[in-house]
């Protein structure tokens, strides 16, 4: 667990990670380096988080600094748990995914409804540690990923129906809520005013 806030490292590609260590100056020596955020939606690949992280291992080499990443995906988090360099990781998926989920399902994200979704989504990461894979040693092989539709509004919905099919998988929601309209609604959920924010400015 951390005590305090580390120095961060962020970027996108692993080049741009590297960039922003070589800038900081000493950073290495610290016991843990924070890298955020790594919530993108591909792990493998050339620009995922498992190259992202084993590019941060080699360029910090006999360094004592271990790592901290923000925002990780289960999938990741599955890959990594057995990675020497990976101190501690961190989520806020269950968040969003309850503010998400309530407008679905038409009702209120009370302190409650947050509360069942984040011990649910700890539960789950906590079994799925504990299922057998070949964890961070895996060998890494890019992934060709599908090409995204040029219009900009079918790639967002494209995207949401993606993330709505991994959260289905993740049992974060339900089969109904798969469909072309809901997805439609999850892409542009962000877009739409919050009413419990709006309620607490009034």
């Amino acid at each position: 667990m951390l005590t305090g806030s580390p120095p961060v490292v962020q970027g996108w590609r692993p080049d741009h990670y590297l960039r922003c260590l070589d800038r900081l100056p000493g950073v290495e020596r610290a016991p843990v380096l924070g890298v955020g955020s790594v919530c993108r939606p591909q792990v493998g690949g050339a620009d995922g988080v498992l190259r992202v992280v084993d590019t941060l291992d080699q360029a910090l080499g006999d360094a004592p600094a271990r790592l901290h990443l923000y925002g990780v995906k289960s999938e990741a988090m599955h890959a990594l748990r057995d990675h020497p360099r990976v101190a501690s990781v961190d989520s806020q998926a269950y968040g969003q995914t309850a503010r998400r989920a309530a407008f679905l399902a038409g009702q209120s994200k009370t302190d409650a409804f947050l509360a069942r979704r984040m011990v649910a989504f700890q539960r789950r990461q906590v079994a799925l540690l504990a299922e057998p894979g070949q964890g961070a040693r895996s060998p890494f092989f890019p992934v060709a990923l599908p090409e995204s539709p040029a219009d900009p509004i079918e790639a967002r919905v494209a995207a949401a129906a993606d993330e709505l099919r991994a959260l289905h998988e993740d049992g974060e929601v339900e089969w109904g809520d798969l469909g072309p309209l809901a997805a439609f609604h999850w892409a542009f959920m962000d877009d739409l005013p919050d009413p419990e924010a709006a309620a607490e400015a009034a």
